[in-house]
């Protein structure tokens, strides 16, 4: 899915941007975040289904949030004023929208985690429609898809983060075949959002190691980089750690890697420049090796 390419309004649409630029600015952009969560939650299955019911309701409850009830309502009619939507369909989006929209009614402070919750209950609970057999029918549960959290980590799906945080948080304890963790995963796609929200739950060991045995720490050197090491260093890593297959410390792969900013770093949060590796090389020994000739002088 093609965030840039995704929306295209039509003509009673492109009038709402005319008025408003702002409000019709929040309601693409969640277009776009709708689809993609009622994706991540639901199997398609065809047109008409689960998924676009949840699609539906859940982006008019995102554009509620975040503009206000009116301006949902009028965009989302909007929305399905098109002469090739056909009258079932047109009445089933409407239908889905509405639902949305009453979510907020009563409580527009509602988080955006409770609000994909609440949109996700009206579907199991027949409260959506969907079409079957060419009729209107209540919605069912059909479909429904726990995302994995490396899947919303790899998407950078925030909505859908903070969803199975507070809903799912077993979920963030999972980890991959190669015994990388949600932490692992957000270095790699240098998600900070996602690192930033995990760190805070303080339910995944920081020190926890892949099969590689490397740690996120360590991940986040190796992969350069520097946001996410900054997030893991203050958040009470040990910074003389050693991996337990070569004795590599971080303040080790930093020098050897040509880190200098982690180098200083780890050196500012108490690095021991003096630990050796398997082969008793210290971290300047490594430097040294590789030719770093700025860290070997501040190792020095």
């Amino acid at each position: 899915m093609n965030k840039e390419n995704y929306y295209n309004p039509n003509r009673s649409e492109k009038k709402l941007i005319v008025e408003n630029k702002n409000f019709s600015e929040v309601a693409i952009e969640n277009a776009y975040i709708a689809s993609l969560v009622s994706s991540l939650l639901y199997f398609k299955m065809g047109e008409n289904e689960q998924s676009d019911a949840l699609r539906h309701c859940l982006w008019a409850a995102l554009i509620a949030k975040e503009t206000n009830l009116e301006w949902a309502k009028r965009w989302t009619d909007a929305h399905e004023d098109f002469k090739e939507n056909g009258n079932l369909q047109k009445e089933m989006d409407l239908f889905n929208n509405s639902k949305g929209i009453e979510i907020l009614k009563n409580e527009l402070k509602m988080n955006h985690a409770t609000i994909v919750q609440t949109c996700v209950d009206l579907m199991k609970n027949g409260q959506l429609q969907i079409i079957k057999n060419s009729k209107k029918i209540p919605s069912t549960n059909e479909g429904f898809n726990l995302p994995s959290i490396f899947d919303v980590i790899e998407k950078k799906v925030n909505i859908l983060l903070d969803f199975l945080v507070s809903f799912y948080p077993e979920k963030i304890q999972d980890k991959d075949k190669e015994m990388k963790n949600a932490l692992h995963y957000c270095v790699n796609c240098n998600y900070i959002f996602g690192l930033e929200s995990i760190l805070k739950l303080r339910v995944l060991n920081i020190e926890d190691s892949d099969e590689f045995g490397d740690s996120p720490l360590i991940y986040s050197i190796t992969q350069a980089k520097l946001t996410c090491f900054n997030l893991l260093l203050t958040n009470g890593v040990d910074v003389n750690r050693q991996r337990m297959n070569d004795k590599m410390t971080p303040l080790m792969m930093a020098s050897m890697s040509g880190q200098l900013d982690m180098v200083r770093l780890l050196l500012a949060h108490g690095a021991n420049k003096k630990l050796k590796n398997l082969n008793s090389f210290t971290a300047k020994d490594l430097a040294e090796n590789e030719g770093r000739v700025e860290i070997v002088k501040i190792l020095s």
